[in-house]
């Protein structure tokens, strides 16, 4: 797959990642997920005696990567918008990802980890399907890495990127955006909000989106391969390939056919209840990021890692170098009494 994904960049002349009409292009394209380890701001190379002990700040790393040029864009997620990393965050970060930097493609190839939380669930399935349902893609196919084999093109960017960020200094998410961008040509970097509490790429509510559309899916986790198509003849039976010890299955699913018979659901599955419901491209409401730290760990967390950093790692620089969204303003210079009870009862 990723050969045949550089062959066609190769022809058709693409060299970057751009933001496409959807299915303008006639090809297939690789992507590849994942989520890095997350990171902790401030950092210095030279680690401050006084942060050794503490927790800083957490920022998390999400990364797409189209393994035909290759380029990878790297959300970095500020703690003040870190909702969770399940699986309205992924498909949030999918969607922007194929309506910012997607080539136009008119047939996707997806690969993951098997994390059920992130990505192996009904919510990713019925993301993809409607895609396909709604025109976006003629086809999409989501393969998951066979346990043990996980480690692909999402894990060699973000290597680079944290090669680069263990040798700089590193006070807030602008900082490392700039890491991320200078790290390697391969990376790019998507601030997905900053410290301010300005949100650039918000998180959409998919599960409750689909909720009365989809159809569940059971067995899941028996499957290593899922193909989503429009057209309502091209299905394929189920495929079982028998190597060693590994055992990889597929499922064709159809998003716009009719219900199938009993005897034939272990093949083919139709995924989404009400196929005229799925034809129309709505989006779902956005969730806000919540405030999970108490106001006596936002206080001690601004006061003793920000005066350890201004110390020590930011030599004394202006309060607004460190990283200090709405969970880490000080209440005495922040917003009013009314405005932090109503940020702490979210």
């Amino acid at each position: 797959m990723c050969d045949q994904a550089k062959a066609v960049c190769k022809a058709e002349g693409i060299d970057a990642l751009q933001e496409s009409a959807a299915c303008s292009r006639r090809m297939t394209m690789h992507y590849s997920f994942d989520y890095a380890q997350q990171v902790h701001l401030p950092s210095n190379p030279l680690q401050p005696g006084p942060i050794f002990f503490l927790v800083p700040r957490k920022a998390g790393l999400f990364g797409v990567c189209c393994e035909g040029l290759p380029r990878q864009v790297n959300f970095l997620i500020d703690k003040a918008h870190l909702i969770s990393k399940g699986s309205n965050v992924v498909v949030s970060f999918l969607h922007h990802f194929f309506e910012r930097y997607g080539l136009g493609e008119t047939d996707v190839h997806l690969h993951c980890d098997n994390c059920s939380v992130q990505n192996k669930n009904k919510f990713v399935l019925w993301y993809i399907a409607w895609r396909v349902a709604v025109g976006l893609h003629k086809s999409i196919t989501l393969n998951f890495l066979v346990a043990g084999h996980t480690k692909f093109a999402p894990d060699w960017c973000f290597g680079l990127v944290k090669q680069t960020f263990r040798r700089h200094v590193v006070n807030s998410v602008s900082c490392l955006a700039a890491v991320v961008n200078g790290s390697a040509s391969c990376n790019e970097a998507a601030v997905v909000g900053t410290e301010d509490g300005h949100n650039n790429i918000p998180v959409m509510d998919w599960q409750g989106h689909f909720a009365g559309i989809g159809r569940d899916f059971h067995g899941i986790k028996q499957y290593q391969h899922f193909r989503m198509r429009s057209s309502r003849t091209s299905l394929d039976a189920l495929l079982r390939v028998l190597g060693g010890d590994a055992v990889f299955t597929g499922v064709d699913m159809a998003t716009t056919t009719k219900e199938y018979p009993k005897h034939k659901c272990n093949s083919r599955t139709q995924l989404n209840r009400y196929p005229e419901h799925c034809m129309v491209v709505t989006l779902p409401l956005t969730v806000p990021p919540s405030l999970h730290n108490s106001l006596e760990r936002i206080q001690s967390h601004f006061g003793s890692v920000k005066q350890s950093g201004d110390r020590v790692v930011t030599s004394g620089r202006s309060d607004h170098k460190y990283p200090r969204g709405l969970d880490l303003v000080d209440p005495a210079e922040g917003p009013s009494v009314e405005r932090w009870t109503s940020l702490m009862s979210k």
